[in-house]
């Protein structure tokens, strides 16, 4: 999934997040794609090590177009998105970031990457670098 994301470190050890996102899924059964925005607030554990652990949450919003064989669906949806991971620096600019995300929608949410069913929660991994400034 591309994301964007700008931080801005509030406090020391607490950072606010506003994000981007696009994602598309493509397979047999299902054509979809869907983009939005997101807001976290994020409790960053930073030491003196190159690994720094973070958790948080936030809120989006979501809106997606999927086709199946039968039928094509435009909707949109709110949803609530709680995380940990943690950062790994490589160089003082540059970094990873790994986390494990849950996402629960408001309402059904979009199909599943299968087709057959709803995703009113998704547990997804999220991998991505960082520059920092």
């Amino acid at each position: 999934t591309p994301k964007v994301t700008v931080a801005y470190p509030w406090q020391r050890f607490i950072h606010l997040r506003a994000s981007l996102f696009y994602w598309n899924r493509q397979n047999e059964k299902l054509s979809a794609s869907g983009f939005g925005p997101e807001l976290d607030g994020i409790l960053i554990f930073e030491n003196k090590t190159v690994f720094s652990p973070y958790a948080g949450s936030g809120v989006g919003f979501e809106s997606w177009t999927q086709q199946t064989e039968y039928e094509e669906e435009r909707d949109q949806d709110l949803f609530a998105t709680y995380f940990i991971g943690i950062g790994i620096r490589m160089s003082r600019y540059f970094g990873l970031q790994v986390s494990r995300r849950v996402k629960q929608y408001a309402g059904s949410g979009p199909l599943a990457y299968n087709g057959e069913k709803r995703e009113k929660e998704q547990i997804y991994t999220d991998i991505g670098f960082r520059a920092i400034f």
